[in-house]
Order: C-alpha cells, then structure tokens, then sequence
C-alpha cells in the first residue's frame, strides 16, 4: 500500500493489467501488464526524477529541478 493506503492489483480478466485499488475501488490503469507495469517503473527511476529517503528507506519523486 502506499501513503494513502491504495494498493496495486492484477486484473487476470483483462490481460493481467495494473491498477490502483482504494477503498473507493479500483482507480485507473498503471500498466496493461505487469512486466509494462515494471518496465514503466524502471525507466522512471533510471530517469534520475526520484530520491532515496535515508532517514524513512523510500523512494519519492524529486522536488529539485533536473540540471
């Protein structure tokens, strides 16, 4: 789950898609598949837009502007 407690889920029905799902139900599509789903993940962190948080051991979308 994330901070605002929405967790990731495999739709096996429609072609193992990822969505969000929140207690208000299932939220908009993150990948059309699990590997695309991983793959989009990837390329956003080697995209050097995120930071690791030493003090909390995650990893969030950086605030500083790209030089």
């Amino acid at each position: 789950a994330d901070v605002d407690g929405a967790l990731l889920v495999i739709d096996t029905k429609h072609g193992n898609a990822v969505h969000e799902l929140s207690s208000e139900g299932l939220g908009r599509q993150l990948g059309p598949s699990l590997t695309a789903f991983f793959e989009t993940y990837r390329n956003e962190l080697l995209s050097g837009n995120y930071d690791f948080v030493q003090d909390v051991g995650l990893v969030e979308r950086s605030q500083k502007p790209r030089k």
